[in-house]
């Protein structure tokens, strides 16, 4: 049942069809609903219907094929912004958590997600693994205001970050800004990845925002060298 005075009608419908793919309920190459069906389901009207289903072929995670209908496209993690960023290896994966503590924010941390400078922040340390290739993928590191995300330890990994957020704590992560550059680890960072300190690496930068465009929290990701690759895919 969707929210009159929540979130925008067409992001409700979105998000529910988001959910249904990254649980794995609607499979990759799995029809959606056709238009009627799901307009009857929600009682929106078709351009709101349209809306939702045009942002979720934005991110990559539908297609759509003339004649045919709607389907399921992907299942990976994924950025709604214009330039889709795309983790290979990831398919399989397992996570292992390393660390999490409560940490005070630096000035950037606090800057770039627009909170006090004397916020705490929960901070979630772990490793992703390849299932089928038992090595190590990536490390991640994410920081959760703790005026935001109270207790966050207890619900991560729980389900995905989105449906976490939403579920839990009412924020409706629309899109996330990602940076990337290249850094030499340091000695802490590189055992976890069993690499060499000062081996170069992709670090990837990805800030979170809400559906009313504000930053919510912010995650760091270390790129295996040998074991994962980035592919940027940008719409024309």
């Amino acid at each position: 049942m969707l929210l009159k005075n929540g979130a925008p009608l067409y992001f409700q419908v979105a998000n529910y069809i988001r959910e249904k793919i990254l649980s794995g309920e609607w499979a990759i190459g799995t029809q959606i609903p056709t238009e009627v069906q799901l307009m009857e389901k929600f009682q929106v009207s078709r351009q709101t219907l349209r809306r939702a289903t045009s942002d979720l072929v934005n991110e990559g995670l539908l297609e759509r094929l003339q004649g045919q209908g709607t389907f399921v496209r992907n299942t990976s993690p994924y950025e709604s912004d214009p330039t889709r960023i795309d983790i290979s290896a990831l398919t399989g994966q397992v996570h292992r958590t390393v660390s999490i503590d409560q940490k005070p924010g630096t000035e950037e941390l606090c800057r770039l997600l627009q909170v006090a400078e004397d916020e705490q922040f929960t901070v979630i340390t772990y490793l992703h693994y390849s299932q089928s290739r038992n090595v190590v993928l990536n490390l991640s590191i994410s920081y959760m205001p703790s005026s935001r995300f109270p207790d966050v330890a207890q619900h991560y990994f729980k389900d995905s970050v989105y449906t976490m957020a939403q579920k839990v704590y009412g924020i409706y992560i629309h899109y996330a800004n990602s940076t990337l550059r290249a850094v030499e680890l340091e000695e802490e960072l590189a055992r976890h990845l069993e690499i060499a300190p000062g081996t170069p690496v992709i670090k990837v930068q990805k800030v979170f925002h809400n559906s009313g465009d504000e930053p919510s929290f912010l995650t760091e990701m270390y790129l295996h060298p040998y074991n994962s690759s980035v592919q940027i895919k940008t719409q024309l």
